[in-house]
């Protein structure tokens, strides 16, 4: 029997994991697991998700465990494992920790129901709930019935029209194959992850960065004072045929700076290019893909971020005959334009 599980909190994770214990009394099949507004303090180790497909929930206004559950997400799945589910997070602006069930959202009997939010701009109650129902459906549909058509929603490219969609932001790993160029685990800044040289001049700051926004992962951390830094990061000559994926990824999120060289309520601007082994390029801008959203304000001086997936078509690289060879690529090259200041992670190519 296919079954979910589906927690208000961290304990689901560690349910996932005591199932698949050989020695426990359990092992029932579980497809998929969802966390809503988790938390991540569990003591004498960690959690995340190994066997089954990943979906966790979290508000950006939670004024209870505000951005914790952010590590589980990242830990679950990293490059290398050896089994590798889908995995999705929206990020959801203006929702707090309380509303997405009934019995903690104010007017109900219980009387510790209450309002935790912290945020400038909010999202009701009743719109918050509609965001977790609609995706917890969908991603029920789609990894449990197999019902490839729902991926769309995860991805972001299906904007359900009864939802904030101007308040989700999404992260998405497609499961099974996919070819991480760069994920930064790494402490040497001039190789990617798949062994080939990487080259940022320029940048300020242009250096690895542990841990930011409540994540659990290294990131290259990215500042431009003008335009025409770029990050080159070369693609050796036995991996160049990225022909058999759909997709370049990367998760990307911009830094609050008080406006120095993000605009306050701006997004920066960054163009990406591939190139292949006879010198044809093409560029596409983040822009065009919903782009890099400033961190939401929880209060008058504080904000916070995390990172989204951009996901680029290769298509649109091989438009208009552009005569780019996905068979045999060279280089992929992130330029920021303007000014701004981001983190990136996990480059990588995807069905």
């Amino acid at each position: 029997m296919s079954r979910t599980t589906t927690n208000k909190g961290g304990g689901v994770a560690a349910a996932a994991e005591i199932n698949a214990n050989p020695t426990e009394p359990y092992g029932f099949d579980l497809r998929n697991v969802i966390a809503i507004a988790p938390t991540d303090q569990q003591s004498g180790g960690t959690w995340e998700i190994e066997n089954e497909a990943y979906l966790m929930l979290m508000g950006a206004a939670d004024g209870d465990v505000p951005g914790q559950g952010i590590g589980p997400y990242d830990r679950s799945y990293e490059s290398g494992a050896a089994v590798l589910k889908t995995k999705a997070m929206p990020w959801i602006r203006g929702a707090n920790h309380n509303f997405f069930n009934t019995v903690w959202t104010p007017g109900s009997p219980d009387p510790y129901a209450s309002d935790d939010g912290y945020g400038i701009i909010r999202i009701t109650a009743a719109e918050q709930r509609a965001i977790a129902e609609s995706t917890i459906t969908g991603f029920t549909r789609h990894t449990v019935e197999a019902l490839d058509t729902y991926r769309d929603i995860f991805t972001g490219k299906l904007k359900l029209s009864a939802l904030r969609n101007d308040m989700i932001e999404w992260s998405y790993q497609s499961p099974g194959s996919f070819k991480i160029l760069d994920d930064f685990e790494d402490s040497a800044s001039g190789t990617n992850s798949l062994g080939g040289n990487v080259s940022f001049p320029g940048f300020a700051p242009g250096s690895l960065t542990t841990n930011p926004f409540f994540h659990h992962t290294k990131t290259m951390r990215l500042g431009w004072a003008s335009s025409g830094n770029m990050l080159t990061s070369s693609i050796p000559i036995a991996d160049k045929d990225m022909s058999a994926y759909e997709y370049l990824s990367f998760r990307v999120a911009q830094e609050h700076d008080n406006g120095v060289l993000n605009p306050v309520g701006g997004s920066p601007l960054v163009r990406v290019g591939l190139r292949d082994n006879n010198g044809i390029g093409r560029t596409v801008y983040t822009t065009q893909y919903e782009g890099i959203p400033y961190p939401y304000q929880r209060s008058f001086s504080s904000f916070q971020a995390q990172m989204r997936t951009i996901r680029i078509p290769l298509q649109n690289f091989t438009l208009n005959n552009s005569g780019i060879d996905l068979q045999d690529l060279d280089e992929i090259t992130i330029e920021g334009l303007g000014t701004g200041l981001i983190i990136i992670d996990d480059i990588h190519f995807s069905l």
